[in-house]
């Protein structure tokens, strides 16, 4: 282990995404900020319990290199601030076999933009076990996020319109 609590082995990546919305903040953020809503929005991800209002249980099969790993987690939201329509979530998940893992925090905030909101995620990432070395190249990483993250986007703004229709 290392001074920051990391194996030597894991591997620790920071990186940014953001997408719009066409909602404004005060609109956009009762969706964005509501797990359970928002869940079946995320490539791969399947929300399997809600243990409280703040903690949630699922699973995220991620494609990583050769291989697609899923891994059974656990989300909480640890920060939440809706006047200034900011987020901070800290989520860790395991595979089936242990020999895969993944913890990290993201973070999020909302900003007008283009009459609708920009959505700015930060996220601390650190890979351990076959993740980690599976995840080796972090561009590799930051492509499989942003991927990720392009296709939460489409299919949230499909549900914004979907909402809007009704």
């Amino acid at each position: 282990m290392n001074t920051d609590g990391q194996n030597e082995r894991d591997v620790r990546d920071e990186f940014d995404n953001s997408f719009d919305v066409p909602l404004p903040p005060a609109e956009a953020w009762p969706v964005l900020s509501d797990i359970r809503r928002i869940a079946p929005s995320i490539p791969g991800v399947q929300l399997t319990d809600v243990l409280d209002e703040r903690t949630y249980q699922g699973t995220i099969s991620v494609p990583l290199g050769p291989v697609a790993l899923t891994f059974a987690s656990v989300v909480k939201l640890e920060e939440i601030d809706p006047v200034n329509h900011t987020a901070r979530l800290q989520a860790q998940g395991a595979d089936a076999n242990g020999r895969a893992g993944a913890h990290g925090t993201v973070s999020f905030r909302l900003e007008p933009a283009n009459g609708g909101s920009r959505v700015l995620v930060h996220t601390d990432l650190v890979l351990s076990g076959a993740a980690a070395q599976y995840g080796r190249g972090l561009e590799m990483v930051q492509a499989t996020a942003a991927q990720i993250m392009t296709q939460f986007a489409a299919n949230l703004r499909a549900q914004v319109a979907g909402h809007a229709g009704s």
